[in-house]
């Protein structure tokens, strides 16, 4: 989900929410009404939400390695890691803006 008036220039994993606030779209999390209302289990949405947060908004070290050395697997989880594989022209928006001023 993207709010309205967001901007973006980064490509967006499945299931984000993304909102605007300055410089553009900040990754904040997933949408996680919107995936237990298509019938995703509250445990599946919550794996998911893990694997965003160890990878993407908190990451300890490189992006691509942390991708490539979770152990998370799932439906869902499988889904965002095959489009974090792809080749992604303009980068992947993977930021949150929270420690910053």
């Amino acid at each position: 989900m993207i709010g309205g008036c967001t901007g973006i220039n980064q490509d967006v994993i499945p299931y984000a929410m993304v909102y605007s606030k300055d410089r553009g779209g900040l990754l904040k999390g997933i949408n996680l009404v919107g995936l237990e209302r298509r019938g995703h289990t509250k445990d599946a949405v919550m794996k998911l939400q893990q694997f965003v947060r160890e990878t993407m908004l908190n990451p300890v070290g490189n992006f691509k390695d942390n991708i490539t050395q979770s152990t998370a697997h799932s439906e869902l989880i499988d889904e965002v890691r095959q489009f974090l594989n792809l080749n992604h022209k303009h980068g992947i928006l993977k930021d949150t803006d929270d420690k910053k001023p």
